[in-house]
């Protein structure tokens, strides 16, 4: 764990950045006063009117010249990750240990906090409750307890292949934010899923393996609310434990949570967890940019705001 200040690294990270960027501007300014002094200026002071063959000279350098520049601005960017790669490693962990872990230590018990982990897929994969994409990735792992009830919470990413009305195609981010498990004491028998109506990616009823092959299929239910059914959808494998987890009481709460992230949730009884997915596209517990200005009131508020989500979930839906 760095011991130095993140102002200080941030201060070394700049200051790599800035010469790389110089090196990379006196390449480009190089380049153009080159084309001016050698072509576009005898163009058209000499070339203009008199030998058109010079015409295609002058607009062949400068093809070439904005290839070398393209190729300059790549390289640049190459080398201002690599050279910057173990700065921001260092940054990011000075910021955990600086924001992070004091607030973890007041809200939480028997808690652990690990920056590059995070939820694996094999975990969320296997309740069939969410899309995986073609890429996933997960960080800022938190595990604890709060009130004597266990959680695990993460970042989730995942992106897939769309392709667009041109026939192009592009990585799309279909779910951005956080993954929450909570654990009980008391098992549930059968799965039961909720979800937003609102929430855009969303696997069940039909779930499939890697091979393509359909694991399994719940009947959706509806309930006798058609304000609860125009907002979400209920997947069960046993109808009759669905109504007892869905009494007024716990629907009201459910509303609460569905209300502070416009409709973007999905739960999903399992065993003794419930998984929850917020797909708010945001990224918590990220430190501010290496060229912001640490305001240290303003990122402890940030940090509190991110980790009091799960404390909002666990009061809301009185999971204690």
């Amino acid at each position: 764990m760095s011991k130095r200040t993140l102002e200080a690294i941030q201060a070394e990270c700049r200051k790599k950045l800035k010469k790389v960027y110089g090196i990379c501007g006196a390449i480009w300014g190089g380049l153009f006063v080159l084309l001016m002094v050698f072509f576009i200026i005898p163009f058209f002071t000499k070339g203009l009117g008199r030998d058109t063959s010079i015409f295609g000279s002058v607009f062949t350098v400068i093809f070439l010249t904005l290839f070398i520049g393209v190729f300059v601005m790549v390289g640049g960017g190459i080398a201002v990750f690599l050279s910057t790669l173990d700065l921001r490693k260092e940054y990011k962990l000075a910021y955990k240990k600086a924001f992070i872990d004091p607030v973890l230590k007041k809200m939480f018990s028997n808690y652990e906090h690990s920056v590059n982990k995070g939820i694996p897929f094999q975990t969320i994969y296997e309740t069939g409750m969410v899309s995986l994409g073609e890429r996933f990735t997960s960080n800022d792992y938190i595990k604890g307890e709060y009130h004597g009830l266990g959680f695990q919470q993460a970042d989730v990413r995942v992106t897939e292949e769309r392709e667009d009305s041109d026939g192009n195609k592009h990585q799309v981010t279909v779910f951005l934010g956080r993954y929450i498990i909570f654990e009980f004491k008391k098992k549930f028998e059968h799965k039961t899923e909720i979800v937003g109506r609102r929430f855009s990616n969303y696997t069940v009823p039909v779930v499939k393996d890697f091979s393509g092959k359909k694991m399994r299929r719940m009947p959706q239910i509806e309930l006798e609310s058609p304000d609860f059914n125009k907002k979400y959808k209920v997947f069960a494998e046993n109808g009759s434990e669905a109504f007892y987890i869905l009494d007024p009481a716990f629907i009201e709460r459910i509303d609460r949570l569905y209300d502070a992230h416009d409709g973007q949730v999905l739960l999903g009884f399992s065993g003794n967890k419930l998984h929850i997915a917020i797909n708010d596209r945001k990224d918590s517990l990220e430190p501010p940019s290496i060229w912001k200005e640490i305001d240290r009131e303003a990122e402890e508020k940030k940090v509190r705001e991110d980790l009091q989500l799960i404390v909002s979930v666990a009061d809301s839906l009185k999971l204690k």
